[in-house]
């Protein structure tokens, strides 16, 4: 039997960032590909904004990111937001997934990726609803309220997924993002979990994670700062694969992900990468490398 002297700390990281819309999620990935990660982005949100003029000052990076954007398209009808035609983002995003082949382009199967490759989900939220869309097609209940039934198959689809891409067969790093539900705890306390299919499901995904963070804002008007916290903020629990005591309080968003990687990992693909010092995050516009189905 093996003893804990002897294991390697090989293993790749697996990170979820929850937060609210606008905290800087998204836009943190520029570190990554600045510190020489590889991106393959699950496009949910269609929200991929910040990356070409946040990268604009080294347009080459931009051929390390790879993103297909999966999306229903709705109606109006009679007053009421209905789907148009076959939901099919979440049928799409796993046959990318297993096959490793979008259109005309090949990815490659996410088991042959190695740790200089982000598998990026974005965003758990979005995904979530596209899972129940799937679930309500089959079901034929697309146009009435979800039963019992359905919530609780969405939920073995997603987490189905989580468990899949944090598991030991992914050799890849993975970072899912996504927004915070509240949740009002059996003791009346209020705490922030990641936003996903119900309750039950939201309080049990951190668990697959060897890492949490935590995206907010500091400071209000046009002093704030957009961060990421490795360290409980209020009602949110975090969780890093550092010691507590070489964890900054926070990072900026520019720079986050890339700094939390050289702590994890000593070392970044970018030798040459080297954090901003009092970088400030910032606004982008539009990506233009990818694909949407």
């Amino acid at each position: 039997m093996p003893k804990l002297t002897e294991r390697k700390e090989t293993s790749p990281i697996k990170m979820m960032v929850i937060g609210d819309s606008g905290t800087g999620k998204t836009g943190a990935l520029e570190s990554l590909v600045r510190a020489g990660y590889k991106l393959k982005i699950i496009d949910f949100d269609n929200g991929l904004d910040y990356l070409q003029q946040a990268l604009s000052d080294v347009p080459e990076l931009l051929d390390n990111i790879q993103y297909a954007t999966f999306s229903n398209h709705f109606k109006t009808v009679n007053g009421r937001v209905i789907p148009k035609g076959t939901p099919k983002a979440w049928a799409s995003s796993l046959k990318l997934l297993e096959s490793g082949k979008i259109d005309d382009e090949d990815w490659g199967k996410p088991e042959e990726w190695d740790e200089s490759t982000f598998l990026v989900l974005d965003s758990l939220t979005m995904a979530s609803k596209a899972a129940m869309l799937q679930v309500l097609q089959v079901n034929g209940r697309l146009f009435e309220p979800a039963q019992i039934k359905d919530w609780g198959q969405a939920q073995g689809l997603v987490e189905g997924l989580i468990m899949w891409v944090c598991s030991e067969d992914i050799k890849c790093n993975v970072l899912i993002l996504s927004h915070i539900n509240f949740i009002e705890m059996q003791n009346g306390v209020m705490k922030g979990y990641p936003s996903s299919v119900g309750k039950a499901l939201s309080t049990t995904l951190p668990r697959h994670f060897n890492t949490i963070l935590n995206a907010t804002v500091k400071g209000n008007g046009k002093s704030a700062q957009r961060i990421i916290s490795p360290l409980p903020i209020q009602s949110i629990e975090t969780k890093a694969a550092v010691p507590e005591e070489k964890l900054p309080e926070y990072w900026p968003i520019d720079t986050a992900y890339g700094e939390f990687m050289k702590l994890a990992k000593g070392s970044v693909p970018n030798p040459n990468w080297k954090p901003k010092k009092n970088s400030q995050p910032s606004g982008g516009k539009t990506l233009g490398i990818g694909s949407k189905s």
